[in-house]
């Protein structure tokens, strides 16, 4: 199928997906005569998994592993909620200070001594 409706078919923009497949993760099939890529269905089921792991934050390297099989889905997955968890802690902390300073008014030096003490 051609690319248009690959787009169609997945949500994804043409750079998108040209930059998917300059990354190794799809490899169309180029019609010989006038270059065209034709595009398989396992093609757009792998452009779906692409776009769905992206929504949650997963690297390009990531899926590349995955879907190379040097990495397993639960070990992906179990990384990704890692780094969740503590990216979430980072903000929470982050919340708490921030919270904190708004209770009083505080000039620059202040502000300063008192980010640095927590």
């Amino acid at each position: 199928m051609k690319i248009q409706e690959v787009m169609r078919l997945t949500g994804l923009t043409r750079k998108a997906i040209y930059f998917y497949e300059k990354e190794g993760l799809i490899r169309p099939r180029i019609d010989e005569t006038n270059q065209y890529r034709d595009y398989s269905d396992a093609d757009v089921d792998r452009l779906r998994l692409i776009a769905a792991l992206r929504s949650l934050d997963f690297s390009v390297q990531e899926i590349k592993r995955l879907l190379d099989g040097q990495e397993t889905p639960i070990d992906l997955i179990r990384r990704r909620l890692a780094g969740i968890r503590q990216q979430k802690e980072q903000l929470d902390r982050a919340e708490r200070v921030l919270a904190a300073l708004c209770e009083e008014p505080l000039e620059p030096g202040e502000l300063l001594r008192r980010l640095r003490a927590e």
